[in-house]
């Protein structure tokens, strides 16, 4: 050996321990990254899987407040929530997911073990904690919408309620003035008679008013008892109803009052006229009847599908059906009145003629016909509706089919990828061109959801969970996806360079071109290349040597020099690699000397190394034990490379079987729990179904009992009319002693609508109050954003964008010096010093925030933390920037969502 290649051979060992010392530096590196990565994974998991407990949770309690005004802002923040809140949760996760794909990519392509993600961080787990939290969040607002459907029907309960008290109001002043003004004259029997009669009249009318009035009170307690949410027409209602019972109790003691003056001066007129008496009942029966027939007709109709307008037009049969039977009492009520008036007598008990009551019925018949057309175009309008919402729901579940098969297409191609980069790529690019031109399906969504809104359709009997704005996110994120899976394709093909090596490597094979071209000339003949491979230990038959250097004409540049050599000498960081820069380092022992690795490692890799490889004796470490945890290997206890490479190849090939075969198991339980989930629906149908035919029931037989008492009603007036001179006799006695009592029973009427009218003033002015307080907070609290909004925020902030050198370099991420004002655009300027403190001059860009569709912190993004997401309004556009400190990425967000 000459002293020339004696040099050469020593400086060649110098390198290799220099070169492996640095290969394992690299893998310590990226070591350290990767467990940042899962790390901030786990973090970000955990934080949305609490917040989606959470949110369960709140969701589960279903507390909505005492009074309309709570539930309207219960309802304003929950919509908050659906619209902001939950979009913001769901980007979140769905960047949790790209990163744990991100990691899993990445691991892959390092030839690292497969990342294990603990049960309660993977994808499945908190795919499952969404669903249970939609389905929380649906029964929250099925709930709430009953709680305002209750309140709903609260108000117009009252609203009902009050129009009838103050229709009984308006009746019992109208007889107290007749009573007070009118002077009964006692010229015969006969008058007398008719006088006492007409008095039973008002005792009659009385009673019917009285039960009307119980009637309501009945319905008011059904109403109000045992609820915890009251509208605020409640309080003033009641107070309007205790007013109405003690002005009829302070009614009847004046109509009792009068009837035993009467019945006292008509102790010998006995006789009746039981025809007229009897004409005017009927006649009262009539025009009571219909008074009512026409307050039921007026009430506003409700309705959000086909089965409730059927079930007005039931009642609205019942209704007819008690107009025939009117209609037939007419009949009597006439015949009757040609008796009468034969006998040119005025009768003294009737309020009305045949005239009016004819007019009173046509009147009802008029109602009628407007009802009946009422409801029709009522019934036309649900059948739409009905019609837009099938047609809502069979958009849905079409979107919903092809996003999983489309979906289950791009796993399994990302799962079993093979072939070349280019190959893989084309392969995304044909899956971006198929998503482009399938965007139909999501469009018949969103233009379905368009008509249930421009045609203000109810969505509560819709069964599906799935909005308009999920099935958008969905869209977008398959787009997102595959964007992320292109970029990533194509940095690893801008990585497959046409020298395939570092700097580092291209500067040492420079250092060798140059050491054997001895004449300097550029080239390197047949004679001294065989010199280079002798002396880098590189064992290439002369015959393959010979043909390469003929494609170069006996003389080869540095180029094609570099490009033969590092096909040659790939550096691809495997685990054979790893283990034999150890070997190289510890001079082919098994242990590896202190004096070793500082002689061919960093200082921090030396520190990283010593946490980790175990010592054996003294200061010497066991090498080969780390390089098998960091490729999840098993460790070896030779140096037989070959046969290790085969049992590594054979654990591969099992560690991708038992993946699949969790892929398998994994949709087969996704497919059995989609499954539960319809049969679980179709259950809950069945039973609100079974309800709903409960009430109706409920509904008929109520009708029937009011029906039956209203018989029983009039056989007690038969009856109590037979009971009336009894009742009179009595009554002459007390006549005295009741007027003294009328008299102060009056001034206690007085004194209590006196304090109710009070009360409700101090209500009115309480709720007034309660307004008044929330639009001060509510004008303080738009101040206060103002103020933050004119003051902006300025800062350092590192943006993605920049030459694509590498998939993790850092020259992906650019160090911008970004500001917001008042104006709502934020815009980022170079830094011109190294320090990167200086406030940086030259505008680079600019975002207008009131245009971006969203905007959310994230743990990390690839390998950078505490990370903002920008979605422009490009289709699936999402601008990155990192923040120093979470703390400042916060304040970034808080500041920026209130241009937005």
């Amino acid at each position: 050996m000459t002293y020339l290649s004696f040099i050469w051979k020593a400086f060649a060992s110098y390198r290799k321990v220099e070169i492996a010392g640095r290969r394992i530096g690299n893998i310590i590196k990226i070591q350290q990254t990767n467990e940042a990565l899962m790390k901030a994974f786990e973090v970000a998991a955990d934080d949305m899987t609490t917040w989606m407990k959470e949110k369960t949770a709140f969701f589960q309690e279903q507390e909505f407040g005492a009074d309309e005004t709570e539930v309207k802002a219960v309802r304003a923040e929950f919509e908050k929530f659906k619209s902001q809140e939950k979009q913001t949760k769901r980007a979140q996760m769905t960047d949790v997911e790209s990163s744990v794909t991100f990691i899993a990519t990445k691991l892959k392509q390092e030839g690292k073990p497969r990342y294990e993600v603990a049960e309660v961080h993977s994808v499945h787990y908190m795919e499952k904690l969404w669903q249970v939290m939609v389905n929380a969040e649906h029964d929250y607002d099925t709930a709430l919408g009953a709680t305002q459907s209750m309140l709903a029907k609260q108000e117009a309960t009252m609203m009902s309620i009050t129009s009838m008290i103050n229709t009984c109001q308006s009746w019992m002043e109208e007889t107290e003035d007749l009573l007070n003004n009118q002077v009964v004259e006692v010229l015969s029997i006969s008058a007398a008679t008719a006088a006492c009669a007409q008095h039973g009249l008002y005792e009659e009318a009385w009673s019917q008013n009285k039960q009307k009035l119980d009637k309501l009170l009945r319905r008011y307690q059904v109403v109000t008892t045992h609820r915890d949410c009251l509208h605020s027409s409640v309080e003033t209602t009641g107070a309007l109803m205790d007013l109405a019972l003690m002005h009829s109790d302070t009614l009847k003691t004046k109509i009792d009052s009068r009837k035993a003056a009467l019945e006292a001066e008509l102790e010998r007129q006995r006789a009746l006229d039981a025809q007229r008496l009897q004409w005017a009942k009927k006649s009262e029966q009539i025009a009571l009847w219909v008074e009512d027939m026409k307050e039921t007709l007026s009430l506003p109709i409700s309705c959000e599908e086909v089965s409730d307008v059927d079930d007005y037009e039931t009642s609205l049969k019942a209704n007819m059906t008690e107009l025939a039977e009117n209609k037939e009492l007419f009949k009597s009520v006439e015949a009757l009145g040609v008796t009468i008036m034969a006998e040119k007598v005025k009768n003294p008990y009737a309020r009305f003629s045949l005239e009016v009551l004819q007019a009173k019925l046509n009147s009802v018949d008029v109602a009628f016909e407007e009802r009946k057309k009422a409801l029709d175009a009522e019934r036309d309008a649900q059948r739409r509706n009905e019609g837009l919402r099938e047609d809502y729901v069979n958009a849905v579940s079409a979107f919903l089919a092809w996003e999983k098969q489309f979906k289950d297409k791009i796993t399994v191609s990302a799962t079993e990828a093979s072939g070349t980069l280019q190959e893989q790529l084309e392969i995304v690019e044909g899956f971006k061109a198929e998503l482009n031109n399938d965007a139909t399906t999501k469009d018949a969504v969103l233009s379905a959801n368009s008509l249930l809104i421009e045609n203000n359709v109810s969505t509560k009997s819709i069964k599906s969970h799935t909005t308009s704005a999920e099935v958008e996110e969905m869209y977008n994120l398959l787009w997102r996806m595959l964007t992320e899976r292109s970029d990533l394709l194509n940095e690893q093909l801008a990585q497959a360079n046409t020298l395939a090596v570092s700097t580092e490597q291209l500067q040492e094979l420079e250092e060798i071109f140059n050491h054997f071209d001895k004449d300097k000339s550029g080239t390197i003949g047949s004679n001294e290349i065989a010199g280079v491979f002798q002396n880098m230990d590189i064992e290439l038959d002369k015959d393959v040597i010979k043909a390469k250097m003929n494609e170069h004409g006996d003389e080869m540049e540095l180029q094609p020099f570099v490009e033969w050599l590092s096909s040659l000498q790939r550096d691809t960081d495997t685990y054979e690699q790893l283990l034999q820069s150890f070997i190289i380092i510890a001079d082919n022992k098994p242990l590896m000397s202190e004096q070793q690795m500082k002689s061919a490692l960093k200082p921090e890799h030396m520190d990283y190394l010593r946490g980790r490889l175990m010592s054996v004796e003294g200061s010497n470490f066991n090498y080969k034990l780390y390089a098998a945890e960091v490729f999840g290997q098993e460790a070896i206890e030779d140096a037989d490379v070959a046969q290790a490479i085969k049992d590594i190849e054979a654990q591969k090939e099992a560690k991708r079987a038992a993946e699949r075969k969790r892929i398998e198991e994994e949709e087969r339980a996704k497919k059995e729990a989609e499954a539960k989930a319809r049969a679980e629906a179709e259950a809950r149908a069945a039973q609100a179904a079974a309800e709903e035919e409960a009430r109706k029931e409920e509904e008929r037989r109520l009708a029937e009992e009011a029906q039956a008492k209203r018989v029983a009603a009039a056989a007690a007036a038969e009856k109590a009319a037979a009971e009336a001179k009894e009742r009179a006799e009595k009554a002459a006695a007390a006549a005295a002693a009741e007027a003294q009592r009328l008299k102060e029973e009056e001034e206690a009427r007085k004194l209590a609508e006196a304090e109710a009218a009070k009360k409700a003033a101090e209500a009115k002015a309480a709720e007034e109050r309660k307004v008044q307080e929330a639009a001060e907070k509510e004008k303080k609290r738009k101040e206060e954003l103002q103020n933050k909004k004119a003051a902006g925020k300025k800062g350092f902030l590192t943006k993605l964008g920049g030459s694509k050198k590498g998939l993790f370099s850092v020259h992906n991420w650019k160090r911008r010096f970004f500001q917001v004002g008042a104006d709502g655009v934020l815009r980022y300027y170079e830094s011109t010093d190294s320090s990167g403190k200086k406030e940086g001059v030259g505008l680079k860009g600019e975002i207008d925030l009131s245009k971006c569709k969203g905007l959310r912190a994230a743990a990390n993004h690839k390998d950078k933390f505490n990370c903002v997401a920008f979605e422009l309004p490009e289709r699936a556009e999402t601008f990155w920037a990192s923040a120093d400190t979470a703390e400042d990425r916060d304040h970034w967000v808080e500041i920026l969502t209130l241009y937005m």
